[in-house]
């Protein structure tokens, strides 16, 4: 915290900020907060306002990382036991049962109990009725395939989509049915233990050396997939191979949007944009050249769980983001923002749609 210098780069990068325009809001602010307040009911409340989109790490000249800091802080508070209750009954589970959660929502929005936290009238997609074509056998040389917890639920036919493009190219296919949740949202909340042991799940069956890469259709599984390595000490066989898009994949994209009829636009997760890494931020940035792409380059406000206890400010800064967005079609690379996406667009512009970029396949 002490490499922080206070020259308020990262003001302009929080979204949060950018809505409530207090310093208090600000990185700068709640690491300011988080050294002078030894009271924790105190600190909770701006410990929690926070994306944790690493949109402030980017821009800081010391590197000052405050998502390691909230987290720790978040370690040690009881936070929204609710909600990790009803993800603890979800996780390691059949994914269909967050399907099951998103039917009753979009048909009864007055339910009770611990629910209750996923309403507030939001709009989700109704779960898809395609099944996911798994494929459990180990081979030679293979694409490893991670679908996370949502795009099981809600698009599994981006899972399919993938599965076919590298089967097509010769690839053995590598799709485990036993797969769980990559563990973000744990992680997010400082519950280290319980993603280890989600972490530690997803390692036994995806650490084998057949395994050339493993592919993700979402940036914020493939976020905490390259966390593994600083999680568990065996994650790194996991973090060492995963992408959300490879060169083969972008290679499509590219002609793909080329030969665009229409004009869309790409938004770029804060999973992408603010990786250390930025070939698969630029790659996606020159890809993105034809003039009738339209690149998003702005958080959306979702956040994990931000969205569901901060769902109105989750709102206000994702529709300001909307509000920017030219095209009806918008394309995305991760799940949490598919869903904000869909939500902003049922309530504000019903005339646009959201897809997951692999559906320009």
């Amino acid at each position: 915290m002490s490499k922080c210098i206070r020259c308020g780069l990262c003001l302009s990068a929080c979204p949060i900020y950018s809505v409530e325009r207090e310093e208090t809001s600000s990185p700068r602010g709640r690491l300011h907060i988080i050294e002078q307040i030894s009271d924790r009911k105190t600190l909770k409340r701006f410990i929690n306002n926070c994306l944790l989109c690493g949109s402030c790490i980017d821009v800081c000249p010391n590197d000052v990382d405050i998502t390691d800091t909230i987290r720790e802080f978040r370690r040690e508070g009881e936070i929204l036991r609710d909600i990790y209750y009803l993800l603890s009954k979800i996780q390691g589970s059949d994914f269909r049962r967050i399907g099951l959660v998103a039917d009753i929502l979009n048909m009864d929005r007055n339910i009770g109990g611990v629910l209750k936290l996923f309403s507030n009238d939001r709009r989700l997609p109704v779960s898809s009725k395609e099944e996911i074509k798994y494929d459990n056998e180990l081979r030679e040389n293979s694409i490893g395939i991670f679908t996370g917890c949502l795009s099981q639920v809600f698009y599994p036919d981006v899972i399919n989509r993938i599965s076919e493009f590298y089967r097509s190219r010769g690839y053995n296919v590598y799709l485990p049915r036993l797969q769980g949740c990559c563990g973000l949202m744990n992680y997010s909340a400082g519950d280290y233990e319980k993603a280890k042991a989600l972490a530690k799940r997803n390692i036994d069956l995806f650490s084998s050396e057949k395994i050339e890469k493993i592919i993700t259709p979402c940036a914020s599984c493939e976020y905490m997939l390259l966390h593994y390595r600083d999680l568990i000490e065996e994650g790194a066989d996991i973090s060492n191979k995963v992408v959300s898009l490879d060169d083969a994949l972008i290679d499509v994209l590219h002609t793909k949007l080329e030969d665009l009829d229409e004009a869309i636009a790409l938004h770029i997760p804060c999973h992408i944009r603010n990786k250390k890494d930025k070939r698969l931020y630029r790659n996606l940035k020159n890809i993105s050249r034809s003039s009738k792409v339209e690149v998003v380059d702005l958080c959306c406000g979702y956040g994990g769980v931000f969205n569901v206890y901060e769902y109105e400010k989750s709102l206000k800064i994702g529709a300001a983001v909307l509000s920017k967005i030219k095209s009806d079609r918008i394309y995305t690379l991760c799940s949490g923002c598919y869903l904000q996406f869909y939500d902003l667009i049922s309530r504000f512009a019903p005339e646009k749609r959201v897809f997951n970029l692999i559906d320009i396949l």
